[in-house]
């Protein structure tokens, strides 16, 4: 059974319903601090509207914790507004709440059931361009990677590229260990890094069955509990919250052999060039899927491809690396 104290570095992540708003009271970090936590993980946003406890939150933990901000993506963009554009939208309207003080975490993009949206096979590809969106557009406002929150249940929806990011992973179950994550990960072929695990979110922090939010200064009984994969002087660094250790005296050791790296996980693709006037691009692989005309693609235009399959129509597809979308390689030129 996984335990709460098993772990050195713990947080916890808060969003509007940590706060009764009927109440003049709004909770403090106090009490979590003394308890021995170590950072805060605040909801910025979802869709465009700003989550109520956000700025409160997040200025009250300034200096105190180490902050991870992370997004819940709404994945039901408005009549007229493209899916890759909607994720875009979302990552400017986060980055506009964070501009001034971004946090000492990089940002995650929370991916899960929700506003009425569930994720299935059927709306992966839709997922897919929402998520891609909003990465792309986070990079280029924040010059950050940006990790992925998620559970081990949507790992179908996420791409090659999706999967060399860091995560956080969502699994409710305390029976699970660090060790069956490690596996499902190994199949699931992920080869980011593994940074945080919520494991619950009851608010038991001592194993005895109830929730110990309240006692702590939170308004709701539910706290999601989450842990860091790794050390603290770990956690530290990348938080930036360096801890200065004493240099020790140095004593003679005898020579170590050098260690045999491991090598770094490659994403590999081939790039090919259009040699056709147009080349529609489409959400799958074959002709009767939707196009996409965002990314049609024209005589000279250079596109990465990370895998190809035979499509519904019985000809050779190929999958459009960094994206969820696929082009028919004929008259397609290996450069």
């Amino acid at each position: 059974m996984t335990k709460y104290s098993d772990y050195p570095v713990k947080f916890f992540d808060v969003s509007q319903y940590n706060d009764n708003p009927d109440t003049v009271y709004f909770p403090t970090l106090d009490k979590l601090i003394a308890a021995g936590y170590k950072g805060i993980a605040v909801r910025v946003s979802y869709a465009q509207v700003t989550d109520k406890a956000f700025a409160k939150f997040w200025a009250e933990a300034k200096g105190k914790l180490p902050r991870i901000p992370y997004v819940w993506m709404h994945m039901a963009p408005s009549t007229g507004i493209s899916d890759d554009e909607w994720g875009r939208i979302q990552a400017r309207y986060a980055y506009s709440l964070l501009k001034n003080d971004i946090g000492e975490f990089v940002m995650y993009l929370d991916i899960e059931n929700g506003g009425g949206v569930k994720i299935t096979i059927l709306n992966q590809s839709k997922i897919g361009r929402i998520k891609f969106g909003f990465l792309d557009e986070w990079k280029k406002l924040s010059n950050q990677n940006a990790g992925i929150y998620t559970n081990q249940g949507y790992m179908f929806v996420m791409g090659v590229a999706d999967k060399t990011r860091d995560l956080w992973l969502s699994w409710y179950n305390r029976s699970v260990t660090i060790e069956t994550i490690n596996a499902m990960l190994l199949k699931s072929k992920w080869t980011g890094k593994l940074r945080f695990w919520q494991y619950t979110s009851d608010g038991d922090i001592n194993d005895d069955g109830k929730s110990e939010a309240k006692a702590l200064g939170m308004e709701s009984a539910s706290l999601d509990l989450n842990v860091f994969i790794g050390t603290e002087d770990e956690w530290n660094k990348l938080s930036g919250n360096v801890i200065p250790i004493p240099t020790p005296i140095p004593v003679p050791t005898p020579p170590v052999p050098e260690p045999i790296p491991f090598p770094s996980p490659v994403v590999s693709y081939s790039t090919y060039k259009v040699t056709v006037p147009v080349r529609n691009v489409r959400i799958g692989a074959g002709s009767d899927f939707t196009v996409v005309p965002s990314m049609e693609k024209h005589n000279g235009d250079l596109v990465k491809i990370d895998s190809t399959k035979i499509g519904t129509d019985k000809l050779i597809w190929g999958h459009i690396f960094g994206t969820p979308d696929w082009i028919y390689m004929g008259n397609m030129l290996l450069v």
